[in-house]
Formats: C-alpha cells, sequence, structure tokens
C-alpha cells in the first residue's frame, strides 16, 4: 500500500495499481517488467594430458546473453561432474580461465558462472568441460646381476604394468630382455603407458664384465717316472674375475 515497492520477478510480469486521492477519486495504471534470464554461453578446452605437460586455456565458445547485458564471471572446480564440494578458483573473474601447469594427476571439471547486476550473488552456470592429467608410468630396471663374467648373459627387467610399452637402449621392445655385453655396459628404458606417457629410468643400469681369470697351479715334479707317484698340484694364484665367488 505504500508509493513504491520493490520486486524481484523470475518471469516477465505485469503490475497494476490502483490509486484513491483524498475525494475518493480512483485511477488505476499498470506496468510490465520483463525478465530476460541469463544465458550462460558454452566453455571449451577439453584434453587429456600428462603429468608435467601444459593445459590449455578455458575458452569463451559461445558468450552470455540475456539478463542486463553487463556480466560478472566467476569459476568453479570440482573432482566430480556434479560439483559436490566444488571450490571456486580464486583472482579470476573474467570471461577465459589460463591454469598453471599441474602439480598432481587427476580428473577435473571446470565450469563458468555467469551473474549480473541484478543477481551478482546467484550466477547461472555453463556445462562442465574436463580436464585430464594422466600419471606418468615408473620406470626402473632390475638386473639379474651386476656383475658377469665373459661371455655370460643377464636378464633386465623393467617395471610392469597394464598397457605398457618399452624402448630399450639396445633397440629392443620386449620385457623382460636378456644382454650378453662383451665389456662393462650402461642400460636405460623409457616406457610407455595405456594413456600414453612416458618416462625414462632416471638412474642407469650398469652391467660389469669382469674377465675370469683362471689363476695359476704348480708342482714340485714336473717329470715322473712310470709307476711313480706325481707330486702335489697346488694353487700359486688364485682365481679372480668374473661374479667373485663360486668357481669351480
Amino acid at each position: 500500500t505504500s508509493a513504491s515497492i520493490t520486486v524481484s520477478p523470475t518471469v516477465t510480469t505485469t503490475y497494476f495499481v490502483k490509486l484513491t486521492d483524498a475525494n475518493g477519486c480512483i485511477d488505476t495504471g499498470s506496468f510490465t517488467l520483463n525478465v530476460v534470464s541469463i544465458n550462460p554461453g558454452s566453455i571449451g578446452g577439453q584434453e587429456s594430458i600428462c603429468l608435467g605437460g601444459s593445459l590449455q586455456t578455458i575458452s569463451s565458445v559461445q558468450s552470455p546473453s540475456g539478463g542486463s547485458g553487463t556480466y560478472i564471471y566467476s569459476w568453479q572446480v570440482s573432482n566430480n561432474l556434479s560439483f559436490t564440494g566444488a571450490t571456486t578458483v580464486p583472482n579470476e573473474t573474467g570471461a577465459t580461465l589460463s591454469l598453471a601447469n599441474p602439480s598432481n594427476a587427476g580428473t577435473f571439471y571446470y565450469r563458468r558462472g555467469v551473474a549480473d547486476a541484478a543477481g551478482p550473488n546467484t550466477p547461472v552456470y555453463t556445462s562442465a568441460i574436463l580436464k585430464t592429467v594422466n600419471s606418468l608410468p615408473i620406470a626402473s630396471i632390475t638386473a639379474s646381476n651386476s656383475t658377469i663374467p665373459s661371455g655370460a648373459s643377464v636378464t633386465l627387467t623393467a617395471t610392469l604394468g597394464s598397457g605398457n610399452t618399452y624402448q630399450w637402449s639396445t633397440g629392443a621392445t620386449t620385457n623382460p630382455i636378456t644382454v650378453n655385453p662383451t665389456q662393462t655396459t650402461n642400460y636405460s628404458v623409457t616406457i610407455t603407458n595405456a594413456d600414453g606417457c612416458q618416462a625414462t629410468s632416471s638412474q642407469v643400469t650398469t652391467i660389469t664384465v669382469d674377465p675370469l681369470l683362471a689363476g695359476s697351479i704348480t708342482s714340485a715334479d714336473f717329470t715322473v717316472c712310470s709307476g711313480s707317484v706325481p707330486g702335489t698340484i697346488t694353487s700359486s694364484g688364485l682365481p679372480s674375475g668374473g661374479t667373485g665367488s663360486n668357481y669351480q
């Protein structure tokens, strides 16, 4: 019944007023308030990268429309599409969003909120886009022996993983591999996982080839007569090299 009122219509609404003066004369009037809902537009930039890579900027594919035409932007990120427990990206109020390089793997959903001066605290959100950051494989090598004699072989086994492919420094692509180095040799492996992410063994595996030396022997009698008992053959120099033990 006051001369002015404040309204917050959610749809286009016509308002009527009846005015009665002191003499009892009556007049009526009406006013239609058009409510133009905000269309938040759409965003793009969905991608899948490997940890250590760079994320692309989330772009504005379709600009917002409706409302007052002057927009207030905000951004949310969540690890689920329902945005339960979503986090507001701090200090980001533009129509696009630049992202820092990720420090951990995971799935990250982003959406843009659009509001205007009539409802600055009630943004309308775009559909979400997904940024996937895939883990790197763990690349390490286990050797059946680290020191061998000349002519011996060693089995090298890289970290196992479903969908992994392997590229050894020898050119081999299987896992494990058997090598027969003739001299001390370093080996490394690059592993590509099912997501296409690569890692190379950070510490090369060194196989040391230590030639096997038979040592020497001696005897008190180098010449004996038939029927005589020869002198004892003794070791005058111990064997060395190879694995360093279990000589036969």
